[in-house]
C-alpha cells in the first residue's frame, strides 16, 4: 500500500515538472527558455490553476499584518554551474563543487532533480553511493536500495526527474518500477556527485527536492547570500543555506529577487492580499504619532492605528475605530483609542470590574476566540 501511494505521489510531481507539449498543472508555469515546466518561485503557490505559460501569474498570499517585500539576505539563481570533470590525470582531482544536504535518505523519501547536464561521462548528478544500499541520480542509470535502472537522458537538455518507490520518473514518464525499500542511509545525501572522489557531473542544476513520506521536507534552491555573495543552496523550508565543501569557486545562473511575506512593522498596517509575481508590495503607513502592534491581525486595518497604554507590566495597542461594545475608551489629545473587552477572564490581561461584570481588555494581536 505504501508502495502504491509514493507511486501516486511520484507520478504527479513529475506531470506537473513535464512539457511536452501538455498543460502546466498546479503551481508551475511553462519555461520558454528551459521548455519545461517549472516549479513557481518559494511561496508563489495560491495559485493552483492549470495552464499558466509565464512565471507573473504565479501568486502569493500576503496574511493579515504581512507585506511583500524582497529578502535582504537571498537573491534567487537560475542555476548553479557544476564543473567535476578532471582538471589533471588524479583520480582525486574532481572535487570542485560538492554540496553536503546532511540529509540521510531512507527507503520512505523521494528524491527529485531539476538538471540540465553537458556530458554523460560518470555523472553522479544528486544522492549517495557509498551509503549501502545506494540512492543515487547518475545520467545513465539511478539507483533506489539494491534495485538499478539502466535508462539514460539527453544532454544538453533540461530534464526533471524523480527517483524513489514510486519509481524512476523522467520528465513526466513512468520509466521503470521499483519495490519498496526499508532502509537509513549512514551517509547524507550530497549535491553534484553521489560521493566525494567518483562522480564527475558536468552541468547545471536549478532545484533538488526530498519528499518524506510524501510530503515536502526539503527544497534546496540556488541563491546567493548577499552578505557575502556567496553561492550556494538555500533551504526556504528549515531556513538553512548551503555553501560549496569542494575545492573551487561556484558560478550561477541570473539573479532574481527573493521575495517573501514579512511583518509590516510598527506603525504601519496590510491587509491580507493575494500577489503575483513581479508585483510590488503594500504597506500602508499610520497617521503621524500613530501606532500598531506591527503583525497580524493588529495591524490588518487602518482602524488599528492608535497608540499603546501601559498599565503595570501589560501593553494594550488602542484602535482609533471601536470594534467591541462595551470597550475601554481612552482620550488622547482630543481622540478617543478603543481597547476591545470581552466578558470572559483571560489571564495576564488587564481586567476592569463594573457594577454588572468583570471585563477582559485585549487589542487585536490577541487571538480571541
Amino acid at each position: 500500500m505504501q508502495n502504491r501511494k509514493l507511486g501516486t505521489i511520484l507520478l504527479y510531481i513529475c506531470i506537473i515538472g513535464n512539457a511536452n507539449g501538455a498543460t502546466c498543472t498546479g503551481a508551475t508555469y511553462y519555461d520558454n527558455t528551459k521548455e519545461i515546466c517549472m516549479d513557481c518561485p518559494p511561496g508563489f503557490d495560491a495559485d493552483t490553476t492549470d495552464g499558466k505559460t509565464d512565471i507573473s501569474q504565479c501568486k502569493i498570499i500576503c496574511h493579515d499584518g504581512t507585506y511583500l517585500t524582497e529578502s535582504s539576505e537571498y537573491e534567487l539563481l537560475d542555476y548553479i554551474l557544476f564543473d567535476n570533470r578532471y582538471t589533471t590525470q588524479s583520480p582525486d582531482d574532481n572535487r570542485h563543487h560538492i554540496f553536503d544536504t546532511k540529509v540521510y535518505l531512507t527507503g520512505n523519501d523521494t528524491l527529485r532533480a531539476i538538471f540540465k547536464p553537458f556530458s554523460s561521462h560518470r555523472m553522479g548528478i544528486v544522492g549517495q553511493y557509498y551509503a549501502n544500499p545506494s540512492f543515487q541520480l547518475y545520467n545513465t542509470y539511478f539507483r533506489y536500495g539494491n534495485q538499478l535502472s539502466g535508462h539514460s537522458i539527453s544532454l544538453n537538455t533540461v530534464h526533471d526527474v524523480s527517483l524513489g518507490a514510486g519509481g524512476l520518473i523522467i520528465d513526466g514518464q513512468l520509466a521503470q518500477e521499483f519495490n519498496y525499500t526499508d532502509f537509513t542511509h549512514t551517509k547524507s545525501c550530497l549535491i553534484g556527485t553521489i560521493d566525494t572522489w567518483d562522480s564527475e557531473y558536468y552541468g547545471e542544476i536549478y532545484k533538488v527536492y526530498i519528499y518524506s513520506n510524501n510530503k515536502l521536507a526539503h527544497m534546496f534552491i540556488p541563491a546567493n547570500r548577499t552578505k557575502d555573495n556567496t553561492i550556494g543552496f538555500y533551504n526556504p523550508i528549515s531556513g538553512t543555506f548551503l555553501t560549496n565543501i569542494g575545492d573551487s569557486p561556484v558560478t550561477g545562473g541570473t539573479a532574481a529577487p527573493f521575495y517573501e511575506c514579512k511583518p509590516v512593522g510598527a506603525g504601519y498596517w496590510a491587509p491580507e492580499t493575494t500577489i503575483s509575481y513581479g508585483e510590488s508590495g503594500i504597506r500602508y503607513k499610520c497617521p503621524n504619532g500613530m501606532t500598531t502592534i506591527g503583525y497580524g491581525t493588529g495591524a490588518n486595518e487602518e482602524g488599528d492605528c492608535g497608540h499603546t497604554l501601559n498599565i503595570g507590566k501589560h501593553t494594550l495597542y488602542l484602535r482609533n475605530t471601536e470594534k467591541t461594545t462595551p470597550s475601554l475608551k481612552v482620550r488622547f489629545n482630543g481622540q478617543t483609542f478603543y481597547g476591545n473587552a470581552i466578558m470572559r477572564h483571560l489571564p495576564e490581561h488587564i481586567h476592569i470590574k463594573t457594577d454588572k461584570a468583570v471585563y477582559s481588555i485585549y487589542d487585536d494581536s490577541d487571538l480571541i476566540q
